[in-house]
């Protein structure tokens, strides 16, 4: 447990604003199925979505960066290595005392995980992170249920869905409501607690075992 606490998870995932990931469940009475009351809208003319990256490890929730419309290329995802993850290893590990020193890091102090995607692999990105002595976790293709913070999005999506229907009500494309949105999601993300970080990154052993039970397909995390 102490190795996988150690390790920065990190991913990206698209948060539409207004859609709930979950289903809803209500109590009517036979014949009322369709009341106003018992419905949820759609709102198929505004589509709004931001895309979001984050980290943590077993020991700190790191930062999120929301990102403009458009998704992730190699210069937005260089963006986050610098303004992302090295400044969590910074927060992690300390800044150095004098800006002349050099941090030499012991092997495995900083284990960063990434999937497969391709603004991931670039010759740029690897070069830089090992410029900066930060090993990369070697991630299979199609990994199956491995990564703990695909779960924790779940949870910051309904949390996410929760607010912004208590704020806002229904989604708007404005500049101002864009900005609004992309600051609740780093507020919501904030308010991630230690104890969920915690319960997934434990589940990382049993992850494992499970996923080699059933030869690398589904395993139900």
């Amino acid at each position: 447990m102490e190795q996988w606490k150690k390790v920065i998870w990190s991913d990206e995932t698209c948060l539409q604003v207004g859609h709930s990931l979950r289903g809803k469940w209500v109590t009517r009475q036979k014949g009322h199925e369709l009341d106003q009351k018992n419905v949820l809208p759609t709102y198929k003319s505004v589509r709004v979505t931001i895309m979001v990256w984050a980290c943590f490890t077993g020991e700190k929730v790191g930062p999120m960066i929301v990102f403009d419309e458009g998704g992730i290329g190699s210069e937005e995802y260089m963006d986050v290595i610098l303004d992302g993850l090295f400044s969590f290893v910074d927060d992690l590990l300390g800044q150095p005392e004098e800006e002349e020193t050099i941090r030499v890091y012991k092997e495995h102090d900083i284990i960063f995980m990434q999937d497969n995607a391709s603004c991931h692999k670039t010759p740029k990105v690897l070069e830089l992170l090992e410029e900066e002595g930060i090993s990369v976790m070697k991630w299979p293709a199609q990994s199956p249920d491995l990564n703990p913070l695909e779960n924790i999005w779940v949870d910051f999506k309904d949390h996410f869905h929760t607010r912004f229907v208590e704020l806002y009500g229904r989604p708007s494309k404005s500049i101002d409501a864009l900005y609004k949105y992309k600051e609740l999601a780093k507020q919501v993300w904030s308010e991630i607690g230690q104890a969920l970080v915690d319960r997934h990154v434990e589940s990382m052993p049993r992850r494992c075992q499970a996923v080699i039970d059933v030869g690398g397909m589904w395993s139900g995390y």
